[in-house]
């Protein structure tokens, strides 16, 4: 999986789901050390409903497949931003989750935020 190449299995693009895209990583950035910061958006509510739970799984495999060599070397961390009306089961498994990256030397964050709630790159603020 390449960052910006869509996985194309069980797992399609979606616009409307709360993971649009499950085969990149949402936001990536390189330090100058080399250390990776990233992001998983989570930018609508995950109902706790199975078919939404195992693409919030696979993207985050995918993750680990993607950063966990660079993890070896380097700081690497996820910052997952959720919706706050995402379901506590969901918060939970996000949280399973966090637990499986620190296992693969990824560290983690969790933030409730409506993403609604940042300004957008292109909005002009007084």
């Amino acid at each position: 999986m390449k960052r910006d190449e869509p996985e194309r299995d069980l797992f399609p693009d979606d616009p409307n789901d709360p993971i649009p895209r499950v085969g990149v990583i949402d936001v990536y950035s390189e330090l100058d050390n080399g250390d990776l910061l990233c992001g998983l958006i989570i930018a609508k509510p995950i109902p706790p409903n199975k078919k939404f739970l195992e693409r919030l799984v696979r993207k985050v495999e995918n993750y680990i497949r993607e950063l966990g060599g660079s993890a070896q070397s380097h700081n690497v961390r996820v910052d997952f931003i959720v919706h706050p009306r995402t379901d506590p089961v969901a918060l939970h498994v996000i949280e399973k989750c966090g637990a499986w990256l620190q296992q693969h030397l990824i560290q983690f964050t969790i933030t409730i935020r409506d993403p609604n709630d940042y300004p957008s790159p292109t909005k002009k603020i007084n």
